[in-house]
């Protein structure tokens, strides 16, 4: 129950960041978030035993993490595309 609400406390916590994010990606660190997701990585490598309750909360930041880096760069990805195109 406490791991749960924990979740659900930090999500809605995260939400405003995310949705910053998806209206201005450049206003967040790139960096920062990108070392925060390889250290997620290495955070679930670094798991003794895989059980749920072990691994749900890693497996949240990863996700975060990788929402917030793919809301920064998917901006340069189109423009890339846009420029392909022409």
């Amino acid at each position: 129950v406490a791991l749960a609400a924990n979740l659900v406390i930090d999500l809605f916590g995260a939400l405003p960041t995310v949705r910053k994010t998806h209206q201005a990606p450049g206003e967040e660190s790139l960096l920062a978030w990108s070392v925060f997701l390889a250290a997620d990585v290495v955070n679930l490598g670094a798991l003794g035993s895989w059980s749920p309750a072990t691994a749900i909360y890693p497996l949240y930041l990863l996700a975060l993490a990788g929402v917030m880096v793919l809301r920064m760069v998917r901006p340069s990805v189109n423009r890339i595309a846009a420029a392909a195109r022409t």
